[in-house]
């Protein structure tokens, strides 16, 4: 999330210059809905998605020509779901390994 809002902050200032233009934000599908094991996950989807909201609102107020949009693609066959899951390790109170 704090990717998107230091990005937006970086470079949103040139966009408006041009005073037109779309800034897109990429989401997920747990943007839209919430799933259990995954409330780290949801909470920036969802975050994105506010974020994404509310910053198209205010450039309509300013009439400034450039809009926001949120895409929320589906599923793609990775391991990332099952990679943040809790281990079974943590769940049973052992403890996580330290780099």
């Amino acid at each position: 999330f704090w990717g998107v809002v230091y990005g937006t902050k970086e470079f949103l200032p040139f966009i408006k210059q041009t005073q037109d233009g779309h800034i897109i934000y990429i989401s997920s599908l747990f943007g839209l809905t919430a799933q259990p094991t995954q409330s780290g996950y949801n909470a920036t989807k969802f975050a994105v998605r506010g974020f994404t909201e509310s910053l198209r609102q205010e450039l309509d107020l300013e009439k400034s020509g450039v809009s926001s949009l949120c895409v929320h693609p589906g599923g793609i066959r990775t391991n990332i779901a099952k990679s943040a899951k809790m281990s079974d390790r943590l769940k049973s109170g052992g403890q996580a390994k330290t780099m």
